[in-house]
């Protein structure tokens, strides 16, 4: 069963990130420097942390990883698409990612190899240099939410 989620991302810098997941349920995931928040509305949950070891980090790896990772790049009909794989079987990693003629994701999967999961990422409708608010990076949720912590 697939679960089309739809949001926004605003990237302030490599530090600092606020994914806003608007439809079929509110969620915020929230960065700011090695700590993060994940605020799922629905089930009145708070999970914060702190991104220990980025290079450990799946959503990390193609930024901060020392691993040597294999790629293909291909164009074609369908665009422009950038493999990328990690074939080391304690922490593989699949993803394909298609790339827009202004070489900006428009399409990112994500492939766990052990269990066959796929998560897929769609993004369109880019602005840049936008006016970031001061409260932007600020996380309000309801008193009687439950926080979970977790330890990295």
């Amino acid at each position: 069963m697939d679960i089309e989620e739809s949001g926004e991302i605003l990237f302030k810098d490599d530090r600092h990130l606020r994914w806003t997941y608007l439809k079929p349920d509110f969620k915020v995931f929230l960065l700011q420097e090695d700590d993060y928040k994940f605020y799922d509305e629905e089930n009145r949950q708070l999970t914060v942390g702190k991104v220990n070891d980025r290079s450990r980090q799946w959503l990390w790896q193609l930024f901060f990883s020392d691993d040597i990772l294999r790629y293909t790049y291909t164009t074609g009909t369908g665009g422009k698409k950038f493999f990328i794989k990690k074939p080391q079987p304690e922490e593989p990693l699949d993803i394909e990612i298609l790339l827009n003629n202004d070489y900006l994701p428009v399409q990112v999967v994500q492939q766990d190899p052990n269990t066959g999961a796929r998560m897929i990422f769609y993004f369109k409708d880019y602005k840049e240099k936008l006016p970031i608010p001061a409260d932007a990076f600020e996380l309000k949720v309801p008193k009687d939410v439950e926080t979970v912590e977790e330890n990295g």
